[in-house]
């Protein structure tokens, strides 16, 4: 199956570099820099360079690809984020993802720098496949990838392991502003030791004039030497509201501890300012078992 995976990609990737004189390519990306100050120590640090290309062979496929160069423990590593093929329309209002994958596990809607519980739970990107239909107010995504997930954070390099990561999510918009998601994924940890993990998540993200709000309910079960494990759960809440319109404020906190780790749970206070249409500073106050760090990011689209 990896091998055969490998060959699509391969011969995905053939296809687009001969059709590219007829795509519309395009290209951009962004530049993050940041400051942070924690109980211990001050710094400025490169936080990532983003470039991304992608491109339309036609009304119905093409491409994107996105290259990072990122600040990890201080240190610089260079790592394809994704690059993929799509096709929309094969059947209906449907589209399929072919090559490194970002997973549609969580709906993804923190504002914050820090991330939503979500974010730390679902597997890396990963080499597979993804195919996703959308009618009306329902969608439904289902993938199977590589379980040697890579590229998972700020913090984090590749993990390495055998075997495949099977998910599906499911939407549905039962009133205007309003959408409700179910995501599972099998997040396979060590294939031979039969260690995996089912993770399980909830989410609503609701708009209302210049107030947004976002939550999250994630139950992970665990598998270890085959036998039943043990099963946490944890929730992520977060509001946002738009003072301006360049400027933003919002709040949030992680109740997560048997998932995250004894007193990682948190508090998150920050707000957002548009310098310029391409050209955003953020900063934001994380509260962490009474320790506050204070974290500046400016950002620079291009």
């Amino acid at each position: 199956m990896k091998k055969l995976l490998v060959l699509i990609l391969a011969l995905v990737m053939v296809v687009s570099t001969a059709a590219v004189s007829m795509a519309a390519v395009g290209i951009g990306g962004n530049l993050r820099v940041r400051f942070e100050s924690t109980e211990d120590d001050n710094y400025f640090s490169f936080d990532r360079l983003a470039l991304s290309i992608g491109g339309d062979l036609s009304a119905n496929n093409g491409f994107k690809s996105e290259l990072q160069v990122r600040d990890v423990n201080k240190a610089y590593d260079l790592r394809l984020d994704h690059a993929y093929y799509y096709q929309k329309n094969l059947f209906t209002t449907d589209e399929l993802h072919v090559g490194f994958l970002p997973l549609a596990w969580h709906a993804d809607k923190s504002a914050t720098i820090k991330g939503s519980l979500g974010g730390e739970i679902k597997p890396g990107n990963s080499l597979g496949f993804k195919y996703g239909i959308k009618a009306g107010a329902y969608s439904l995504t289902a993938y199977v990838v590589n379980a040697a997930n890579g590229n998972k954070g700020r913090d984090t390099l590749k993990d390495s392991t055998t075997g495949f990561d099977l998910g599906v999510r499911g939407t549905i918009s039962p009133i205007d502003g309003l959408t409700l998601g179910l995501g599972v994924v099998q997040d396979v940890k060590d294939e031979d030791a039969d260690d995996s993990d089912l993770d399980l998540v909830v989410d609503a993200v609701y708009t209302w004039g210049d107030l947004g709000l976002y939550a999250e309910f994630i139950s992970v079960e665990e598998t270890r030497n085959g036998e039943a494990g043990e099963s946490n759960s944890g929730f992520y809440l977060e509001g946002n509201y738009a003072l301006t319109d360049k400027l933003s404020a919002y709040l949030g906190m992680t109740a997560a501890e048997d998932l995250v780790g004894k007193d990682k749970d948190r508090i998150v206070a920050g707000a957002k300012y548009k310098i310029a249409p391409a050209t955003a500073l953020q900063g934001e106050v994380v509260n962490c078992d009474d320790e506050n760090n204070i974290t500046l990011r400016l950002r620079v689209d291009f």
